[in-house]
């Protein structure tokens, strides 16, 4: 049989040596297929990784437990007439650069409120005034002259869309209280071994009257771009949305350049009703947009993931103020803010 085979190849060594090399670079195209798939889901992994911690807030963050943050609130039609406000405050179970991924545990954690100035400094009168935070379970405390601080447990749990606290201040007049805010901290509880990577999170929140469109101070930016971080070390980028007061922001992009993370409108760990769902775009063929009615009485922040699909841009003006916008930009947004009413 060897002796036949032999024969063969010798008769027919142009056809084997033909056999033997597409072999060859049939398995070399396999492998470079793979290689190349294999990396760009070590890209997205790392990606992943470095989307930040899974405890996360639209008024807290990490390391704000003294810093200041503003609801615009319309002055009352009546001088110093008092009046009540309400302030939605949201914990999530995951980082704000990608809300698709959640942490695996419940969330037990300690929230901690005091009543301060805006620099941290604690407030020991707060006179007539009160502010009620409304928990996620619907039970209430109220912060007063009589209770200027203080904590209670509760656990996130995983499968909640979020956790959501009201702050209702009564009694205000945003002339001259805007002095007298509170301070919320939440501390994740290091038990069992857990929670281990989640760390505090806390801010200052208080009133401030709002005059005109000033008060509602809405922009977009991509966090890569106003960190400075290099083109050539992003394969995807986080478009940031967050402001004071109500706009209409619309987003359009290019759908050939960039995709959007679809866990934003479709299939979304938590609802957006505010945000309308991606169409075609009026103003330039071929492209989408969508609308978001930001009020930050209900959300001040969104984080959305723009990822890549033609590879990286020739330099950062891929993304502009669409009235900026130029020949080699791919994702434009326009805000409107818009001035409260009562």
């Amino acid at each position: 049989m060897k002796k036949k085979i032999f024969k063969f190849i010798k008769k027919q060594w142009l056809l084997a040596w033909i056999l033997a090399v597409s072999v060859g670079l049939l398995s070399y195209v396999a492998y470079a297929e793979y290689a190349f798939n294999n990396n760009y889901m070590k890209r997205v992994v790392v990606s992943a990784s470095d989307q930040g911690m899974m405890f996360s807030s639209n008024y807290l963050t990490e390391g704000g437990n003294n810093v200041y943050q503003a609801k615009y609130v319309t002055k009352p039609d009546v001088p110093d007439t008092d009046f009540s406000a309400d302030v939605n405050v949201y914990i999530w179970n995951f980082s704000t650069r990608n809300s698709a991924q959640t942490y695996p545990e419940d969330i037990e954690y300690t929230m901690e409120y005091k009543v301060t100035d805006p620099s941290g400094a604690a407030i020991s009168d707060m006179g007539t005034r009160t502010i009620v935070i409304t928990k996620p379970d619907n039970t209430t405390i109220e912060v007063n002259n009589s209770n200027l601080s203080g904590s209670f447990d509760y656990t996130y749990v995983k499968t909640d869309a979020d956790n959501k606290y009201t702050l209702t201040y009564n009694g205000w007049n945003p002339d001259t209280d805007s002095g007298i805010c509170l301070q919320l901290i939440a501390k994740p509880k290091k038990t069992s071994g857990k929670y281990s990577d989640l760390r505090d999170i806390g801010g200052i929140i208080g009133l401030k009257t709002e005059t005109g469109s000033a008060g509602g101070g809405w922009d977009a930016y991509v966090s890569e771009i106003r960190a400075s971080i290099d083109r050539g070390e992003a394969d995807g980028y986080n478009l940031v949305v967050t402001g004071s007061g109500k706009a209409e922001v619309t987003i359009r992009w290019d759908p050939e350049k960039i995709d959007m993370n679809k866990y934003f409108k479709e299939n979304p760990v938590i609802d957006y009703p505010e945000v309308g769902t991606p169409v075609d775009d009026d103003l330039k063929a071929g492209w989408k947009k969508m609308t978001i009615s930001a009020d930050a009485g209900e959300r001040n922040r969104y984080n959305i993931q723009l990822y890549l699909k033609q590879g990286r841009p020739d330099n950062y003006d891929f993304f502009k103020q669409r009235s900026e916008a130029l020949d080699n930009t791919w994702v434009t947004y326009e805000i409107n803010n818009i001035t409260n009413e009562g």
